[in-house]
């Protein structure tokens, strides 16, 4: 370990009166300054990544942030090196909330700008309701460290352009339940009140017996609209 040899608050340029959220952003810079994979085969970067990734580990835990200011390094036995990995995994579990990877698969391994940004969006674009979209974007470092807005096309649900939503062939119409009368449901009475839904229309009141040949009878199909995300940094 660092203890050692190093401040840990000067590894982070930090304070000792610094709070978490400051400590967490002074980290979130040095991290992504010299990451392996933007600096690769840079030994002096790699180091420092390890070094302030371990200070973070520390400063981060209030219980071992605590016995720090108060004993310094010998509060800690622990004299075991931080290790790249070992540093990369607590990035990942610093950032995996908000960007996944932001590296791309192999932290240390192929094109460092060829990262995908993954995250849920609860949207409500036109005819969705509050609708959950999984969307993976591809990001450059630049982008995710200086957050951007990115306009992406999701598949949602519209109004057929052939029946308009009648769910019929054109030139065609439904059909009144003759089981149900168009109520869609059956009512006993007697001791209880019973209703249940139409098994001759599924409930809906109505019979198609031509239905529209875009849609299938659904009334809907699926369209691509234009979606604009902020994303970040």
């Amino acid at each position: 370990m660092l203890l050692n040899t190093k401040c840990l608050y000067e590894v982070l340029e930090c304070s000792r009166t610094d709070t978490i959220d400051k400590i967490k952003s002074a980290y979130r810079s040095k991290a992504m300054a010299n990451h392996p994979d933007k600096n690769p085969g840079d030994a002096a970067a790699e180091k420092r990544f390890r070094e302030c990734t371990e200070a973070y580990e520390i400063l981060s835990d209030p219980n071992a942030r605590t016995r720090y200011d108060q004993l310094g390094a010998q509060g800690f036995n622990n004299t075991t090196t931080t290790t790249t990995d070992t540093a990369q995994n607590i990035f990942n579990q610093m950032f995996g909330g908000m960007f996944g990877n932001p590296f791309g698969g192999n932290p240390f391994g192929g094109n460092p700008f060829g990262g995908m940004f993954n995250q849920q969006f609860n949207t409500r674009p036109n005819n969705v309701a509050n609708t959950t979209y999984n969307i993976s974007i591809p990001l450059t470092i630049n982008e995710i460290t200086t957050g951007m807005n990115k306009t992406v096309r999701i598949s949602i649900q519209a109004p057929c352009t052939t029946c308009h939503g009648t769910m019929t062939a054109p030139g065609t119409k439904s059909e009144t339940c003759t089981k149900c009368d168009g109520t869609g449901k059956f009512t006993q009475t007697g001791a209880w009140i019973t209703i249940t839904s139409c098994n001759h229309c599924n409930g809906s009141g109505i019979l198609i017996t031509n239905p529209c040949p875009t849609c299938h009878g659904t009334g809907t199909i699926n369209i691509d609209k234009p979606l604009t995300i902020t994303i970040p940094k």
